[in-house]
């Protein structure tokens, strides 16, 4: 037996279940699909995950550079010399 409950959008009992995911309104045509939310919302941790992975690599280049030169002393390129 499918239970009956009162719809979002015209109020009036109309709304059922047609799946697991999916819940439809006899009186209008307002649908909700669940599984549609699911899917975005691990989309978004996915990206989340990706812009972690960046700036942990950023951080770790920047840690790089500034450990291999020395503060306040800046390399001459090679043209450079001394000698008029």
């Amino acid at each position: 037996m499918t239970e009956v409950t009162e719809c979002p959008q015209c109020g009036k009992k109309g709304l059922v279940k047609r799946n697991a995911d999916l819940f439809q309104c006899l009186c209008c045509e307002f649908k909700r699909d669940f599984n549609e939310h699911k899917a975005s919302s691990t989309s978004n941790d996915g990206l989340i995950l990706i812009m972690l992975a960046i700036a942990g690599l950023l951080i770790l280049l920047l840690q790089s550079c500034a450990v291999s030169s020395p503060p306040g002393i800046v390399p001459l390129p090679p043209e450079v010399s001394d000698v008029p």
